[in-house]
């Protein structure tokens, strides 16, 4: 008798500076931990490495893939100066360059992820794309995007494959961001966006098996039937991924 396991979903950490200069932790939000274990998967959460190898292990150990959210990436890297708002509040650069490296490592192998709020925005510059800097003050819009998980709306293009998980059409998404795909990277398609203000609010990677990228945070809602279909969705091509 096969005995099959549920897929692997490593998910990636940040890093924190806690209690003093050299005191950094590798932390993770329990949500996305919870929301991968409702969705039938097995979560791990993988620490920022600094050894190229383990990078590739790490890929090639786990089934899919989340990219959490966190602080704001170096705007050199795609090719900006640094906006005022950005200065005090960038990623940890061990974590930058881990985040990178793997993302890379995982479309590469064609891997099922789930990208989310920074994660989001890694996928896109990892694809060539990149970023407004502070929505506040490049555009003009009713919505606090950078209030706390404040709700708004999210229209769902049809025909995508977002929308086989969540419908089409609006849907009530959450917000804590103050940056958002400008120019999107190669091969990736916007497939919602907020109909205020047009901010782009997901993308997915075309000609590949589940790759799905959401400004919004659904793991902190993940209890809601439509939330929770991303990580259904994630976790059914890992699924598939490993009997393939």
């Amino acid at each position: 008798m096969t005995i099959t396991t549920p897929p692997i979903i490593g998910i990636n950490a940040g890093i924190r500076e806690i209690e003093g200069p050299g005191k950094w932790f590798v932390t993770v939000r329990t949500t996305y931990i919870d929301a991968v274990r409702e969705a039938g998967g097995i979560p791990i959460v993988l620490p920022a490495v600094e050894d190229a190898d383990l990078v590739d292990y790490h890929a090639d150990l786990c089934d899919g893939f989340i990219f959490t959210g966190g602080p704001d990436l170096d705007p050199s890297i795609y090719g900006q100066e640094v906006h005022e708002t950005v200065k005090n509040q960038l990623v940890a650069k061990r974590r930058e360059m881990y985040d990178m490296s793997l993302v890379h490592q995982v479309i590469d192998r064609k891997k099922p992820f789930l990208a989310i709020c920074l994660g989001c925005q890694e996928i896109n510059v990892a694809m060539g794309g990149t970023l407004i800097q502070d929505i506040p003050s490049s555009i003009k819009t009713d919505i606090d995007h950078g209030k706390t998980y404040d709700r708004h709306d999210v229209v769902v293009e049809p025909d995508t494959l977002i929308a086989s998980l969540v419908g089409s059409g609006k849907i009530l998404g959450n917000t804590s961001h103050h940056q958002a795909v400008d120019k999107p990277g190669k091969g990736l398609k916007v497939t919602s966006h907020s109909p205020d203000d047009g901010i782009i609010e997901s993308l997915e990677l075309e000609d590949y098996p589940f790759g799905v990228a959401v400004q919004w945070h659904p793991e902190m809602i993940y209890e809601e039937p439509t939330h929770l279909a991303l990580f259904q969705g994630l976790v059914k091509a890992a699924a598939a991924g490993k009997t393939s």
